[in-house]
C-alpha cells in the first residue's frame, strides 16, 4: 500500500482524479440519453489525466488499457442490462414491435399491380407518376418517353421499382 501511496504522491493526485472522473462521465454517458456532453468531457480528462500521469510511452500505454478495460466492462454490463436488466424495463428501451397480431398489417402486394393499367400523370422521362385506380404510383418508363396523360401498362417488379410501358392502344393509334 505504501508504494501506491508513493507513486501517487510522486505523479500528484490530480491526474489521478482526472482519469478517475474521465472515466465516471464515459460510463454516465452510457446510461444517460444526450448530446455527448458527458462523454466528450470525459474522453478529454481521461486523455488530459493519461498525459499528466504517465512519465513515459509505456506507462501512458498501460494506464490507457486500464482505462479502456474499465469502460468495457461497464459497456458489457449496460449492454446485459438492457436485454436483460433494470434498464430493459424502462422507457429508454422500445420493447414494442409492429405485429400482425397486434392489428398491424398491410395489404399491399406489389405481386398484385402487375398488368395494372392507369394513365402516366407526369411525363415519363424514364421516371415519373402513374395513376392506377385512386393509387399515384412512382414508376419508370421501360426506357422510352411517355407523355403526360398516356395510358400505361406495368409490366414487371424490379426490386422496389415499377417498371411500365405505354400502353398497346396509344400506340396503335400512333401508327
Amino acid at each position: 500500500m505504501d508504494a501506491v501511496v508513493d507513486y501517487i504522491g510522486a505523479v500528484g493526485v490530480w491526474p489521478v482524479l482526472m482519469v478517475l472522473a474521465g472515466v465516471a462521465l464515459l460510463i454516465t454517458e452510457m446510461f444517460v440519453p444526450g448530446f455527448g456532453i458527458p462523454g466528450i468531457t470525459g474522453g478529454i480528462l481521461s486523455i488530459a489525466g493519461i498525459v499528466l500521469w504517465a512519465r513515459n510511452w509505456e506507462e501512458a500505454l498501460l494506464i490507457a488499457l486500464g482505462v479502456i478495460l474499465v469502460l468495457v466492462v461497464a459497456f458489457l454490463f449496460v449492454m446485459r442490462s438492457a436485454l436483460r436488466g433494470k434498464l430493459s424495463r424502462s422507457r429508454f428501451i422500445l420493447t414494442d414491435a409492429v405485429r400482425s397480431g397486434a392489428g398491424y398489417s398491410t395489404d399491399f402486394q406489389p405481386e398484385q399491380l402487375l398488368g395494372k393499367e392507369g394513365v402516366a400523370a407526369s411525363e415519363l422521362r424514364p421516371a415519373g407518376i402513374g395513376i392506377f385506380g385512386e393509387d399515384r404510383i412512382d414508376v419508370v418508363s421501360d426506357g422510352e418517353y411517355i407523355k403526360r396523360g398516356s395510358p400505361i401498362t406495368i409490366v414487371r417488379l424490379e426490386g422496389r421499382r415499377i417498371i411500365v410501358k405505354q400502353a398497346d392502344r396509344e400506340k396503335e393509334g400512333e401508327g
